[in-house]
């Protein structure tokens, strides 16, 4: 895995519709096709789940940007994003305080 870059770090947190699991089912194919195609950096990735832990009720993305509007670009051209799976989405900057771990 590359070091950390000295580019900013934003965080991105969306939460999905409400009933809107067939749409993430359906389409997650072209969401994993994006990331794995983008030239964007992602630090970490991944669906949030429910409390039980039963489904993905939205995605949480760390990435590096140039700045905000980059950030949100990466966002914007999410196939999820164009499907209008995500009911709310923050793009925040965010700190990297501490990192290292390994992905399950």
């Amino acid at each position: 895995e590359k070091p950390m870059s000295d580019k900013p770090v934003f965080a991105i947190y969306c939460k999905d519709k409400p009933n809107s699991a067939s749409i993430r089912a359906q389409n997650i194919h072209l969401h994993r096709a994006y990331l794995g195609a983008t030239p964007t950096r992602i630090l970490l990735a991944g669906p949030l789940l429910s409390e039980d832990r039963s489904q993905m009720i939205g995605s949480l993305f760390v990435i590096e940007a140039e700045d905000l509007a980059q950030a949100e670009a990466f966002n914007a051209q999410d196939p999820f994003q164009g499907l209008g799976l995500w009911a709310s989405i923050d793009v925040v900057p965010f700190a990297v305080a501490r990192h290292g771990f390994q992905a399950a």
